[in-house]
């Protein structure tokens, strides 16, 4: 960090109590030039994302609520595919949601790791879940580290970005669960003389559901990504090779 008469030049710090470099900080003419990819999700951008998308730490915050949700829906929902498949056994069929509610379970876990800085649980967290409440020293906060020269700046080492075979298999898992309803819609439709309304009504919205889902997801990723690599450069992206 520059010093120029007693102040900082160069830098500005964040609501986060990290720094940006000026050239990332948000500004009114960032906001205006919102990617398309995040202007797709309309009035859910501030919700599903964070209403700084130029905050790692918000960002890492928001990845963390989104894979523990996901966790629960599809835990819940395989239980119940499992009970199908149980109940079909004695014809030979199967609930594909077995597998495709597996998947996406499972894809989230990794992507709740990776929320966690790589880790499965950090004893010094203090915010989030899957860590430890109460107060813990400013120098072993997860959220961040406090230099010698008493400068408060977040750590990179803290983030750990989903890195691209982790962002492909959640996409893929989470397109499987939307495949599987549409099946079930196709069957709905056609698998009588009549058409089954409730459970084709079930399949196309939990269908719809899981699409936006899966394409919050990639931007949530995304985003994240960026926010790292702006505030702390590419090195902390190539340290998200961990969570693969």
């Amino acid at each position: 960090m520059r010093r120029t008469g007693g102040g900082v030049s160069g830098r500005l710090r964040s609501p986060h109590k990290g720094v940006y470099d000026n050239e990332y900080f948000p500004t009114n003419d960032d906001e205006d030039e919102m990617p398309r990819y995040v202007r797709v999700l309309g009035p859910l951008a501030p919700i599903f994302l964070s209403p700084d998308r130029f905050d790692p730490e918000a960002l890492q915050n928001r990845l963390r609520i989104y894979s523990l949700c996901l966790i629960v829906i599809s835990s819940f929902f395989w239980g119940w595919a499992l009970l199908n498949t149980f109940d079909l056994r004695k014809s030979g069929g199967i609930d594909l949601g077995v597998v495709s509610f597996f998947g996406s379970g499972l894809s989230s876990a990794l992507l709740l790791r990776s929320s966690l800085g790589g880790k499965w649980y950090d004893k010094n967290q203090r915010f989030g879940c899957c860590g430890k409440g109460g107060d813990v020293d400013d120098d072993d906060l997860y959220l961040g580290s406090r230099n010698t020269d008493g400068n408060n700046n977040t750590s990179s080492k803290q983030h750990s970005p989903p890195g691209r075979a982790l962002r492909v298999f959640a996409v893929v898992t989470q397109f499987a669960v939307v495949c599987n309803y549409l099946l079930g819609l196709m069957f709905g439709l056609t698998a009588g003389k009549q058409v089954y309304v409730y459970f084709a009504t079930y399949c196309s919205i939990f269908s719809v559901l899981w699409m936006i889902s899966c394409y919050t997801g990639f931007v949530l990723v995304k985003v994240y990504r960026e926010a790292v690599g702006n505030v702390y450069g590419e090195e902390a992206l190539n340290d998200g090779s961990k969570s693969h």
